[in-house]
């Protein structure tokens, strides 16, 4: 007899991939290092930092986009946002380290405000990328905060151009022509989403695929 099986959602949380997620991370890094030497200075290093988050956060907002229109492809992959979101923070963090130090990159104006006003919405986010913020803020204001992320993303393209502007002239290697050409797709996917007419998600698990599916 043919025997029916039926999907349950369990209220235990699946693993986050922080292991997979922090290989990931150091093997970008390493690439990217590997494509800047031998030459490294610590402008350079600092570079690097930036290039690595701003990969990493668009990583993690791109999966949600393109899980609405290819759910089967892109939700196995939607437990990785929460972990690339963090990482991508992290190295965000070391940019401004290396800037604030200063040990790099010394940036003046309108670069650092926009700069200095992104890493403070992301940190937010990373801050309250859990279930216990969800349950302290309750969902819908969650829910607010974290859109702002595509703001900051924004935000993150404006201060990126900014920063590559010297002298009136706009110049991009190779490596930060494809990290900006990917923050943009990731703004572009969000659109899309929002002119699709796709509803907002209602839970944080929704979001991160935090629930296991058992048979």
């Amino acid at each position: 007899k043919a025997v029916n099986r039926k999907v349950v959602l369990s209220s235990v949380p699946a693993r986050a991939p922080w292991v997979e997620s922090a290989v990931m991370a150091a093997g970008f890094f390493l690439l990217l290092y590997a494509a800047y030497s031998p030459a490294l200075t610590n402008p350079l290093v600092d570079k690097i930092h930036a290039l690595h988050a701003a990969t990493f956060l668009s990583m993690a907002f791109l999966i949600g986009s393109l899980s609405r229109f290819w759910p089967d492809a892109f939700n196995p992959l939607k437990p990785y946002r929460q972990t690339l979101g963090v990482l991508g923070v992290l190295s965000a963090a070391a940019h401004v380290f290396m800037v604030y130090v200063p040990l790099g990159w010394n940036p003046s104006g309108w670069t650092l405000v926009f700069g200095a006003f992104v890493f403070v919405l992301f940190l937010v986010m990373a801050v309250t990328s859990n279930h216990a913020a969800v349950q302290k803020l309750g969902y819908p204001l969650w829910k607010r905060i974290h859109l702002l992320g595509y703001f900051a993303l924004l935000l993150l393209a404006v201060h990126f151009v900014l920063a590559e502007t010297k002298k009136g002239v706009f110049s991009l290697s190779p490596v930060e022509s494809a990290v900006l050409a990917l923050v943009v797709v990731t703004l572009l996917a969000r659109a899309a989403v929002f002119l699709a007419g796709h509803p907002m998600r209602q839970s944080y698990d929704a979001h991160f695929g935090s629930k296991r599916v058992s048979f």
